[in-house]
């Protein structure tokens, strides 16, 4: 045993060590739920728990680790001299982890902002064949990216949020992932699809989590409240006159929830795509519930997915088709279904077309 072996090498032996053995030798452990025990089962790592004796033990094993572990990272500066620690020189770092976070010498969130972009990226990857496979719900595929790459994607949000341009990235991964669920290309209009999935962007998921920060942090009993309530002033921004000029900015009003508002208004405002502007004209409303209805009736699987692709400006329509050339140019104007000479829309289809209707 390996702490054992540690006591020896700082002269611990005799009576002492022998008793510290005898605690140590094959020692079980039992997990109790309500009035029930679980059978013993050994465990061969750790110190027994609340045993006086574990803190001290733990500090002598845990002493030569630390010197292994250690690095220093010099802030706006140059290390002029060696550090040493345990006779060991501690080598020095441009960045650390901490808690999955990243921080490095520059104080910026940009090594955050990549790491979580690799993970989930790698995470895509391993949901590629589940999300790709056609036998499985849209909604558990919506349950995938929700509960499993959005959380990645906006871990430490609080401190990058409110800036669109720094989530993109992490939103880039993201968008791959929900392609493949809806399959399309990189021409469709995400924001509708996203917003008929009912997945949020990741700017708006790091934005809300920012203001939530910002606004309950001054309860702490940290330093950050101390920074919240007396900000220093610097000619650039720092987190949190960063975070107050946002929100005086876009926000109404300085307040809990006010954020999650004023970015679904700027979005709407700002949103230029054909589709988006189809379903407010017939104001259809932002999610439907066909994916909801697919797990009711599964015989209407594949129709209620083309309900889907139809709300999401996805259905390929034979004038949407000619229009990339992939069938013949007549049909721009020709529907090839009641053998009209009227373009075949998704109006027509659900309004109009005899074929549609009898179908």
């Amino acid at each position: 045993m390996a702490l054992l072996h540690k006591l020896r090498s700082v002269g611990i032996g005799g009576k002492l060590l022998n008793m510290i053995k005898g605690m140590y030798d094959a020692p079980k452990i039992a997990v109790r739920v309500g009035n029930e025990v679980s059978n013993p089962n050994e465990y061969h790592c750790g110190v027994r728990q609340g045993c006086p004796a574990s803190l001290i033990l733990f500090d002598f094993y845990i002493n030569d680790i630390f010197a292994s572990k250690c690095g220093i990272m010099t802030i706006s500066g140059e290390m002029t001299t060696d550090m040493t620690l345990q006779g060991q020189k501690v080598d020095s770092t441009d960045q650390y982890t901490y808690l999955g976070y990243i921080m490095n010498c520059k104080w910026d969130v940009s090594g955050t902002i990549k790491n979580n972009k690799n993970k989930v990226r790698k995470a895509v990857y391993a949901a590629y064949n589940f999300l790709r496979r056609s036998d499985v719900l849209t909604a558990l595929k919506i349950k995938i990216i929700n509960s499993v790459l959005m959380p990645i994607g906006y871990y430490g949000g609080e401190t990058f949020g409110m800036s669109e341009a720094r989530c993109k990235p992490i939103q880039m991964e993201i968008d791959k992932a929900i392609r493949m669920v809806v399959n399309v290309g990189n021409s469709a209009a995400m924001e509708r699809i996203r917003d008929e999935l009912d997945i949020a962007s990741v700017f708006m998921r790091t934005s809300t989590a920012r203001e939530r920060a910002y606004h309950k942090w001054p309860t702490s009993k940290t330093w950050i409240a101390d920074l919240i309530k007396a900000p220093m002033k610097a000619r650039m921004a720092t987190w949190v006159t960063g975070s107050a000029r946002w929100i005086k900015k876009l926000c109404s009003q300085d307040s809990n929830g006010q954020t999650i508002i004023t970015i679904v208004n700027r979005k709407r405002r700002n949103n230029r795509s054909v589709i988006h502007w189809w379903t407010v004209d017939r104001k259809i409303g932002k999610k439907g519930n066909w994916v909801d209805l697919q797990a009711m009736y599964p015989d209407l699987k594949v129709s209620l997915q083309d309900i889907g692709k139809m709300r999401m400006g996805i259905f390929q329509t034979a004038q949407r088709l000619s229009n990339m050339k992939t069938v013949d140019q007549k049909f721009k104007i020709f529907c090839p279904c009641c053998n009209l000479c009227v373009p075949e829309t998704v109006d027509h289809i659900l309004l109009s077309c005899s074929r549609w209707r009898s179908h």
